[in-house]
């Protein structure tokens, strides 16, 4: 159980703190009392994937309620979402969903996550 509540302490920071642009992951690990070598580990092993990607994807899948909203441009997205480019963000949605920002936008296709 000593996993699970650690990763469920961790998931609950990440949540908490998607939005905050100064966020860092040493005040992650701060927050739980683990090495940032256990903590990934045990991340990884419950969920696949480490505390970066998880982020990473939060912070994708929460843009893509902004996506439908329709009232913000890519670029605006991309730039709140942490990107420095419209590229960027076109990439990185795209190595994820495997759809175009674009496409999503129009509502020509729908997102598995």
């Amino acid at each position: 159980w000593h996993k699970v509540e650690l990763v469920q302490k961790m998931q609950d920071y990440l949540v908490g703190h998607i939005h905050d642009e100064e966020f860092c992951f040493d005040s992650l690990y701060a927050h739980v009392g683990y090495s940032r070598r256990h903590a990934d580990r045990c991340f990884k092993e419950l969920l696949g994937k480490t505390p970066r990607e998880y982020r990473r994807l939060m912070k994708m899948t929460s843009s893509t309620q902004r996506l439908i909203k329709g009232e913000d441009t890519i670029l605006e997205i991309a730039l709140q979402s942490g990107y420095d480019s419209h590229d960027g963000y076109t990439k990185a949605f795209f190595e994820i969903f495997g759809k175009l920002p674009s496409q999503y936008k129009k509502g020509n296709c729908f997102l598995p996550l």
